[in-house]
Parts: C-alpha cells; sequence; structure tokens
C-alpha cells in the first residue's frame, strides 16, 4: 500500500491535481507533512487527505501545528468547512475531536489490492 500511495509518480500525480503539501522539518530531518486540497469536488470545502507526524515525535505539537496550517490555508480560501477520512479505530479521532471535527458519516472504501478503508468521514466548519 505503502508504494501504491507514496511512489514518485503518484505524488507528481497528486500534484498536478491541486494537492497542497506542507512539511515540519528540524534540520534535514523530516518529521511529519499534511497533504490537503481546497474547494475538493468543487464543495467549497478542503480536504485533508494526509497528516503524519513519526511515531517518536508525539506528543510534542507537530500534528496540532500541521491542523493549525491547513485550518488557516482553508479559512485563507473562505472555505465553508474541512473534512478528513479517518479509520473508525485510528486513535486519532480524540486529536480531530478535540479540533472541533463531527463524525458526520461512516463508508466503506474498497482501494484495490484487497484493501479496504473502514473510515469515518469528520467534519469542522470554519
Amino acid at each position: 500500500m505503502l508504494n501504491q500511495f507514496y511512489s514518485l509518480k503518484n505524488l507528481e500525480n497528486l500534484h498536478q491535481n491541486h494537492h497542497k503539501f506542507v512539511v515540519i522539518y528540524d534540520g534535514d530531518e523530516a518529521l511529519g507533512f499534511a497533504s490537503f486540497q481546497h474547494n475538493c469536488n468543487n464543495t467549497n470545502k478542503t480536504k485533508l487527505h494526509k497528516i503524519y507526524v513519526l511515531t517518536q515525535q508525539h506528543q510534542k505539537g507537530l500534528g496540532q501545528k500541521l491542523m493549525d496550517y491547513v485550518i488557516l490555508k482553508a479559512k485563507n480560501k473562505q472555505e465553508k468547512a474541512v473534512y478528513l477520512n479517518v479509520n473508525r479505530n485510528n486513535s486519532a479521532l480524540h486529536f480531530y475531536e478535540k479540533n472541533g471535527f463531527k463524525i458526520i458519516k461512516s463508508e466503506d472504501i474498497e482501494i484495490g489490492n484487497g484493501y479496504l478503508m473502514e473510515d469515518f468521514v469528520m467534519e469542522k466548519n470554519l
């Protein structure tokens, strides 16, 4: 799955489709990143596609900095909300709820090669 989602070709395709990427560094070491897309599917909403921080960097506020950045960029674009998909069993649910996201629906998404995403869609109004 990592090879499928993070190949150079796939990342280039995402960039060409208006995905934005932000990376937090400590010197030359990348500690975390987020990817997002404004006006996703012509909804006037920003979709937070991914937000990841290295496990050894958890609980240091880096995820919050990434989230704050995405929300700020969405507000600057006058978007009406930020939304995301998260696995229903992901421990990050608390993080999203703390940031004002609410579960708006549940969905199962087949992504190929036998992978099934069992997600909540969460949204934060701006």
